[in-house]
């Protein structure tokens, strides 16, 4: 429930939430997980990065928390580190089989870095797998958000149109933050349901 909160911009209510299931499970790591990430949703980077190290603490080898440990440290412009867990995480989901979203973050990461031909390389991954298995369209327009390219939309009309539940937070995903002055976003956010924000958080 915390993570709707977040997705329609109620961050301080999101953040009670999770923090009152920390109180009353403060050694679960879930928890701590879902409180790093309604910090990362309300732009509060740092709290983030240090609720998802207690999280990781309790659950060295969860990819999920290092996935959104990674994007924390990225929005504070770690880069290395943030590639560290983002690499990490793809490498411990890649038994699973490797989970699309991962390999979409880390495209995003090196993009952010600096290192377009990692990015390119990783979203080629990303394209391979979708030849053989099913794959969200959001993480395509994701990857495409982060490089800048105007494929963003054709992707996110195709998730507006399988109605992908991951667009719930695309209002407040940083990835995306770029795009909320374009007419084409607050078009697809209308449809959605949100409350266009600006481009400010």
């Amino acid at each position: 429930y915390s993570t709707l909160l977040a997705g329609e911009g109620r961050f301080d209510e999101a953040i009670a939430q999770a923090n009152a299931a920390v109180r009353e499970e403060p050694v679960l790591s879930s928890a701590n997980q879902a409180l790093g990430r309604e910090f990362y949703f309300a732009g509060r980077y740092q709290d983030a990065v240090n609720q998802l190290q207690k999280a990781l603490d309790l659950e060295p080898n969860s990819a999920t928390v290092r996935v959104t440990l990674g994007l924390s440290l990225l929005e504070l412009r770690r880069y290395d580190e943030a590639i560290n867990q983002l690499t990490t995480a793809v490498a411990l989901s890649s038994q699973n089989p490797v989970q699309p979203a991962y390999l979409a973050t880390l495209a995003r990461a090196y993009a952010l870095a600096g290192n377009r031909s990692s990015a390119q390389e990783t979203f080629r991954r990303l394209q391979q797998i979708a030849k053989s298995r099913y794959v969200s369209p959001f993480y395509f327009a994701y990857v495409y958000a982060a490089l800048g390219s105007k494929e963003v939309y054709p992707w996110l009309e195709k998730a507006y149109e399988e109605h992908n539940s991951e667009l719930a937070m695309i209002n407040v995903e940083p990835t995306f933050s770029g795009l909320r002055n374009d007419a084409q976003f607050r078009d697809i956010l209308r449809r959605i349901g949100l409350t266009a924000r600006t481009a400010s958080r």
